[in-house]
């Protein structure tokens, strides 16, 4: 960490902390219409369960995304920052998955996922600034 002023970002920060909150009401959310689904639609043979599986993949992956972004911004470390970075990319594919590509998509999945797309997008934005930040601050070292 550098002496003096931190150059962490506070909106960044901000932005992991809901959307760490928002992961976990997306996951309750989400499989309460999986299973409004399963037992409201007729899916065909072997689709629930891979969707479902890949829901709790996508929430691992998520929590972890969130969990390296908010320590490389705490510790002001660009390599953290970096991988929050990429791992927002194919959680953002996910997300765009249960939005396109599941068997049935109703109007609760597109708006909790436009709410998570919404989170994620504004987190991408903020970590580019502030991976920026970051590089800058190591090369005045």
């Amino acid at each position: 960490m550098l002496q003096g002023q931190p150059i962490s970002s506070l909106p960044l920060q901000i932005m992991i902390y809901f959307d760490t909150l928002y992961s976990w009401v997306y996951l309750v959310l989400s499989l309460g219409l999986f299973f409004y689904k399963g037992y409201t639609l007729t899916y065909p043979p072997n689709a629930l369960g891979p969707e479902v599986v890949g829901l709790i993949f996508f929430i691992i992956l998520q929590l972890f995304r969130l969990f390296i972004g908010s320590v490389g911004n705490r510790t002001e470390t660009a390599a953290s920052t970096l991988w929050f970075l990429l791992l927002t990319l194919p959680s953002i594919f996910a997300s765009v998955f249960f939005i396109r590509l599941q068997t049935y998509v109703l109007v609760a999945d597109v708006i909790i996922n436009i709410i998570l797309l919404f989170f994620m997008g504004l987190e991408f934005i903020l970590s580019i600034i502030t991976f920026l930040k970051f590089k800058s601050a190591e090369k005045t070292r």
